[in-house]
């Protein structure tokens, strides 16, 4: 009898130990946010910030969604990216093949001397085209709005277009000189950080607009 009962006894710790042993598996890291380990690519890093709303630096690069922070030497610094209308308007070039689709952009903390450009692809994974940025506004103006434009190929009839992703170029001091006009990733054009819009549709500006 005393055999059994001691059987018995050693069930309920045995168990416990059991389950206590589970529930710190499951809880072990960062399982609940799908983000386990470093990104292993430029989308990926991309993809992750955008999800998290965050800044996701990878090989020396952080990829921001609009209005992440950014740690600049201690202080915070954002962009923030207009929240464009989905589909984005093309506005036709007459006489050409191209169109123009553009957002606005605001830089906010960063220190004096920083560069903005931009870039734009059909997709995170690039590549990536420059495209123009209006120039700053004027001190006292009372804004600090830019905006991105980017030169697009006009959609042929029946042809849905293509979809567009923006992307701002932060360049804490001056840009490179040699930047490639098209490159297959972000990283290619050297900025410190990279504000990246989601994937939008494009459609024609109606007419007069």
């Amino acid at each position: 009898m005393s055999h059994e009962r001691t059987k018995e006894g050693m069930k309920h710790p045995m168990a416990a130990l059991l389950i206590a042993a589970l529930l710190l598996a499951g809880c072990g890291g960062s399982g609940s946010s799908g983000f386990d380990g470093e990104a292993s690519s430029e989308p990926e890093a991309i993809t992750r910030a955008l999800d998290s709303g965050t800044c996701v630096e990878f090989e020396g690069v952080s990829y921001c969604s609009s209005d992440a922070p950014a740690d600049v030497g201690g202080d915070t610094a954002t962009v923030g990216l207009e929240a464009a209308s989905d589909p984005v308007a093309c506005a036709d070039v007459p006489d050409s093949s191209v169109c123009v689709a553009s957002i606005g952009f605001t830089p906010d903390g960063f220190p004096e001397g920083t560069e903005f450009l931009a870039v734009w692809a059909e997709t995170v994974d690039g590549p990536w085209v420059l495209a123009a940025t209006t120039p700053p506004p004027a001190p006292g103006s009372g804004s600090d709005g830019r905006e991105v434009q980017a030169t697009l190929p006009e959609p042929s009839a029946g042809t849905p277009p293509s979809p567009v992703v923006f992307a701002v170029l932060v360049y804490l001091s001056s840009v490179p000189s040699d930047l490639p006009a098209v490159a297959d990733e972000l990283a290619d054009f050297s900025p410190d950080f990279a504000y990246v819009t989601s994937e939008l549709s494009v459609a024609p500006a109606s007419p007069g607009a």
